[in-house]
């Protein structure tokens, strides 16, 4: 119950006024309880027009999120729909879109600058590679032509059919390998790396041009199954990119070719005495089909296809250079049974030949 009281004025009287309390609060409560309904009310409405109103503003930010994801995986042909009711997020896809477009173009003009250079880089090689074999086969036609009868020209030609144009068809075997990379079979044999080493070494002693850099064969190993051809083209390739080197140098210098086991694995070393290569040159030296091995401006085809043939037969190619001591490179093949022990030789600048231990496990 609620109470008052009150005194009559003049009288000994007094007024008490009695009356429940749910009923004295009941219009109070009411009203609170419609207030509580109505801040209901309100916030429902507020959160449903916030949604509406937030996915209109959301959406397209999501599909702005989506598609710079796209653009940051290289999809600069992919385009967002820039049509929304908000303006700020319609200019925002817009610029967006120019942005993609401004880098498909870059990109464009990247690759077209990248297959100029590397068309320059390969016709280099190539022109430096082919000097001497063409220049050798002109001048062997100009003296027969000059002096048919003279058993001299004719001789000339002899040795430049036997010498030069064979090495003209590797090196158009060589271009040929590198454009059909990853395509066609593997013939493959059981060979012998002791002997295939020797071999290779014999056939840079040959060579007029390195007449003054001594060729060395050394070490053993278990034999593998490799194709025979490949393999002794990847090892001469950057054993004549060491004896370009020691000619850098001076008279002299020496390049080794060694064989050995190692981790269950057979690695071929090749070593020069040479220049070096700069510190800053081995990082990027093996990246590029025609970077120049070379200590001269020549671009050479020669590490292309050893990085080539190490990757058709599931090995590694790698370098270790410093400049004024030399540069071994170092591939690594997986090996098979191994076959009867070989001799393998050292040609040195006179041509003589001194044997070198080097037999098979």
């Amino acid at each position: 119950m609620l109470a008052t009281v009150a005194d009559v004025p003049g009288t000994d009287w007094v007024v008490a006024v009695e009356q429940p309390v749910a009923e004295a609060y009941a219009a109070a409560n009411a009203m609170r309880r419609d207030l509580w309904l109505l801040v209901g009310i309100a916030l429902v409405v507020v959160l449903l027009v916030g949604l509406l109103l937030g996915r209109r503003i959301v959406k397209p930010l999501e599909r702005l999120r989506a598609h710079t994801r796209l653009l940051g995986r290289g999809e600069l042909d992919v385009r967002i729909d820039p049509r929304t009711s908000i303006s700020e997020v319609r200019e925002l896809a817009e610029g967006v879109n120019e942005m993609a477009t401004s880098l498909a173009q870059l990109e464009e003009e990247a690759k077209a600058r990248e297959r100029l250079t590397t068309f320059a880089r390969i016709a280099a090689g190539l022109a430096h590679d082919l000097r001497l074999p063409i220049e050798a086969v002109r001048t062997a036609c100009d003296a027969v032509v000059a002096n048919p009868d003279d058993t001299g020209a004719v001789e000339l030609v002899r040795t430049v059919h036997r010498r030069d144009l064979p090495r003209l068809k590797e090196f158009v075997d060589d271009l040929r390998m590198l454009s059909q990379r990853g395509e066609g079979s593997l013939q493959s044999e059981q060979v012998d790396p002791a002997q295939l080493v020797a071999d290779v070494v014999d056939h840079l002693a040959g060579y007029a041009k390195w007449r003054g850099t001594t060729f060395a064969a050394e070490g053993t190993a278990p034999a593998i199954e490799v194709n025979r051809k490949l393999l002794r083209r990847a090892l001469f390739n950057l054993a004549a990119n060491g004896a370009d080197a020691c000619g850098t140098t001076g008279p002299g210098g020496t390049v080794t070719i060694s064989v050995s086991e190692r981790d269950a694995l057979v690695c071929f070393e090749v070593s020069d005495t040479g220049s070096g290569i700069e510190p800053d040159r081995l990082g990027s030296l093996l990246k590029g089909d025609f970077a120049s091995t070379k200590r001269s401006s020549g671009i050479g085809l020669g590490l292309g296809v050893a990085r080539h043939v190490a990757e058709v037969h599931n090995g590694h190619l790698s370098v270790e250079s410093e400049v004024g001591v030399g540069t071994t490179f170092r591939l690594t093949l997986p090996p098979c049974e191994p076959v009867p022990r070989v001799e393998a030789h050292e040609k040195g600048p006179a041509h003589g030949e001194r044997t070198v231990q080097a037999r098979t496990n």
